[in-house]
C-alpha cells in the first residue's frame, strides 16, 4: 500500500481564500522620482524625471534642465 494515492484526485484549489488588491485611489500604484544632477547634456538637461505605474509596468522618463511643477505636470 505504499503507492495507494499515486492515482488519486489532486486538488488544485488554493489553501486559503484569494483576496483582491484594490488601490484606494487611482494614482496610488504610481511612483515619481528625480534623478540627477548629471553632466550637462544637450540644452543643459541635468535631471531625469521618472514616472512608473507599478500596476501596468509603464515607465515614462523626461530629461529636464530644471525641476519645476510644470515639468512634473507634463510628465504625468
Amino acid at each position: 500500500m505504499k503507492n495507494a494515492k499515486k492515482f488519486g484526485n489532486i486538488s488544485h484549489l488554493p489553501t486559503e481564500e484569494l483576496n483582491n488588491i484594490v488601490a484606494p485611489w487611482p494614482f496610488a500604484p504610481w511612483g515619481v522620482d528625480i534623478l540627477g544632477r548629471f553632466s550637462p547634456a544637450k540644452e543643459q538637461l541635468n535631471f531625469l524625471l521618472v514616472g512608473i505605474d507599478h500596476f501596468v509596468k509603464w515607465i515614462e522618463v523626461e530629461p529636464v534642465a530644471t525641476i519645476s511643477t510644470t515639468n512634473f505636470q507634463k510628465l504625468i
